[in-house]
């Protein structure tokens, strides 16, 4: 997974960092009871990120419980429930599954195989509930694996298959009202990320002689385009009717997406601040 979809946790206020937190919980229990303790280790923030966007839109709050784990065993901690969550935790899944899938095929990494085999179970219960997500995801991937092998230098091409891909994702009722913005903001956020990931890995890529949609970039200046590419999310964010967790949403688009970039770029330090 990406992992740049995270919150700053020194900009959040105490029941925003609670909040947060049993977000994740909640889509980690979601993993563990749904299928399986095993894939909760495949948990990302990105899908959390999914969880609390999809909540924020329906009418009544997340549910509350609290458990024991293997993480917090001493002591019961909060999580939240509901469909939202087991929506995003269905999606870390096909997600997943589908990374090990591809880079099984494109590297013969070992580990990835060994990763189709133990998830496989667990992706043929997603793809059976949620199969217009799972082909969407299949097919958009295979179509960004064509790209990279032809050695595509236009980065708008597959960043726009990326962001149709995340645009799919993000929609878990198709004829919700709100469906239509939902996949202009998950497009919007899947852009991102490509882009966001290509930036992270272009020096490794380049030592490596490894595919970066950003190679033939003359003059790429990280920030300025990654604050397009976010003016873009945050404007699709302000479309959708959020009933709650607004706070927890703008700390992320506007703070918590440049973390791993700020740390690998200090000399670039990039932070915005809300408005």
């Amino acid at each position: 997974m990406f992992g740049y979809i995270v919150a700053n946790q020194e900009d959040l206020a105490d029941e925003e960092k609670k909040i947060y937190q049993a977000f994740y919980c909640g889509v980690c229990h979601s993993l563990g009871s749904d299928f399986g303790a095993y894939c909760r280790s495949t948990l990302s923030f990105d899908m959390t990120f999914l969880a609390i966007v999809l909540q924020s839109l329906e009418p009544d709050p997340a549910l509350q419980d609290a458990e024991r784990c293997a993480v917090h065993p001493a002591k019961k901690h909060s999580y939240l429930k509901g469909d939202c969550l087991d929506y995003a935790a269905a999606m870390n899944i096909a997600l997943i599954w589908q990374k090990c899938q591809d880079d099984w095929q494109d590297d013969h990494n070992v580990v990835r195989y060994g990763g189709t085999k133990l998830y496989r179970k667990a992706y043929q219960q997603v793809q059976k509930k949620w199969p217009h997500q799972c082909d969407a995801l299949a097919d958009g991937l295979a179509e960004i694996a064509k790209m990279e092998v032809r050695g595509e230098t236009n980065p708008d091409l597959p960043t726009a298959v990326f962001g149709k891909i995340m645009g799919e994702l993000f929609v878990m009722d198709q004829k919700a009202p709100e469906a239509e913005a939902l996949r202009h903001f998950g497009t919007a956020i899947g852009r991102l990320i490509y882009i966001m990931d290509a930036v992270m890995d272009l020096k490794e890529d380049l030592k490596k002689e490894r595919y970066n949609p950003l190679i033939a970039m003359e003059q790429l200046e990280p920030v300025e385009l990654l604050s397009m590419l976010l003016a873009a999310c945050v404007e699709a964010w302000k479309a959708l009717p959020a009933r709650r967790n607004q706070a927890i949403v703008e700390n992320i688009l506007y703070s918590g997406v440049w973390i791993q970039f700020n740390r690998a770029h200090p000399e670039k330090g990039k932070g915005e601040k809300r408005e």
